[in-house]
């Protein structure tokens, strides 16, 4: 069993292509002793978001 702390990140999303890799990054370049899952929920984006 893994006793690690998990931070979960949820990033609600609709047409954000431009944007969500550079949120992605700066969620991963934090310095956390810490396990981190990002979940990205998209609204059905026309762009190239998902």
């Amino acid at each position: 069993m893994n006793n690690r702390t998990l931070i979960s990140v949820i990033i609600p999303s609709y047409n954000r292509a431009d944007t969500v890799g550079e949120t992605i990054e700066s969620i991963l370049a934090q310095k956390v002793d810490a396990d981190i899952e990002i979940v990205i929920g998209d609204d059905c984006s026309t762009d190239n978001t998902r």
